[in-house]
């Protein structure tokens, strides 16, 4: 039976082709989409690490910044001014200084190299010492920066248990140094010295980007606002059910410091909600183009299939009058179908499964993500074919034997 439907299928080589290659290209399509809300979906469920309810993002832009990125003497005491005022206003639970805020489109990495040879990549960021109690950040294993860090001849860092267990295994990490591997002495600043990396803390999450971002390995340096440094954004706790009045308040406030600094208030809530809905654009977009595709292969293969079909009618009806059941007609061209799916499937399949053993960052899409979404888009393809065979299926049966007989 293998071979005559292989036979059958071959005298038919020029359009079975042709239907090959156009359902292989819809699988590479439906595939990009279906690894894309795959790792969305997956990511959604994993949790970020911090609480955004009730915290304001007061984003600061001194003024006076040379050619080189370096600002003006005071800007850090200026900042700290701003610190001190907004603590003082009615409702302010707690202020914290941060390089980059969450839901923020600003991003910082860098790799590292160990003393074991790797070299993984990190996402940085910078924060002051009452961030945990702004965010709620949850700490698994050791503390979180402090006055004592300001002392230490090492560069206190926080790092998420994604890294540790990147770097330091099952073991503990809090107290000990990164393994490093120091940068040559000519590509290091006079200014900031490279200094040894001491793990004080872990935290067990900590994804900048929000529900959507991929989670990866996360460091954080400390922001010492008592030396003067300073944050992009300054992060405000408040009591819940602040007063509508409160975004102005906040502004009014902390411009009153620093009156040529360009200053911007917005709720977290806010930016989470612009963030999301970008990565959700970035989906639904390609989504629509995939339904277009998916259509019009469909419609494409209904119309073949029923023009194969009728030339067919003979043959259908001679095994029908052979003896064949109903059924067994509706299989056969069920099947033939199938096979000539599987086709153009496997060997995208094939394809698919070799990214996750390619060297691709887990931060940009997981293996098991790629394995899911290419199963994903194979089954999709699998069902848009069995729909679209099923009314041919039942027209190669709907003519009885005799008249199929004296078809010309």
């Amino acid at each position: 039976m293998t071979r005559h439907l292989l036979r059958l299928m071959w005298n038919r080589k020029r359009r079975n082709v042709l239907l090959c290659i156009e359902m292989f290209f819809s699988f590479v399509v439906v595939a990009a989409i279906a690894i894309m809300a795959v790792n969305y979906a997956s990511n959604w469920f994993q949790g970020i690490g911090y609480r955004i309810a009730d915290v304001w993002n007061v984003e600061t832009v001194p003024p006076g910044r040379t050619d080189l990125g370096e600002f003006p003497e005071g800007t850090g005491r200026t900042f700290g001014d701003i610190v001190a005022a907004v603590r003082t206003l009615p409702g302010v639970q707690a202020v914290a200084a941060v390089a980059i805020a969450p839901y923020s489109n600003s991003e910082a990495r860098t790799g590292i190299g160990l003393k074991d040879g790797r070299r993984p990549q990190i996402s940085l960021n910078g924060a002051s010492d009452d961030l945990p109690t702004v965010l709620n950040l949850e700490i698994v294993e050791g503390r979180w920066f402090g006055p004592r860090d300001a002392s230490e001849t090492e560069y206190p860092i926080i790092i998420n248990q994604r890294l540790a267990r990147d770097v330091f295994g099952d073991g503990g990490a809090a107290g000990h140094l990164l393994p490093e591997v120091p940068p040559p002495l000519e590509t290091q600043s006079p200014q900031r010295p490279w200094r040894p990396q001491r793990v004080v803390g872990v935290v067990r999450e900590f994804r900048k980007g929000g529900e959507f971002e991929t989670p990866r390995n996360y460091m954080i340096g400390r922001i010492d606002l008592s030396q003067e440094q300073f944050g992009n954004n300054l992060l405000v706790r408040t009591a819940p059910n602040m007063r509508a009045d409160f975004e102005e308040q906040l502004q009014k406030t902390a411009q009153s410091v620093a009156r040529e600094w360009s200053l911007s208030v917005r709720r977290l809530e806010d930016d989470r909600r612009v963030s999301n809905g970008l990565y959700l654009a970035l989906l639904l977009v390609p989504g629509v183009i995939a339904v277009f595709v998916l259509l019009m292969v469909g419609l494409g293969l209904m119309g073949v299939l029923w023009q194969n079909v009728t030339e067919r009618t003979r043959e259908f009806g001679l095994r029908r009058a052979a003896g064949a059941s109903v059924d067994a007609v509706r299989r056969q061209v069920l099947v033939e179908l199938l096979v000539l799916t599987s086709f153009a499937i496997v060997p995208g399949v094939l394809i698919g499964l070799q990214f996750p053993v390619l060297p691709i960052p887990d931060y940009v899409v997981p293996g098991r993500v790629i394995i899911a979404g290419v199963a994903v888009s194979a089954v999709t393809i699998y069902l848009l074919v069995l729909a679209c065979g099923w009314y041919p299926s039942r027209m190669a049966t709907a003519i009885r034997p005799a008249e199929a007989l004296h078809y010309e």
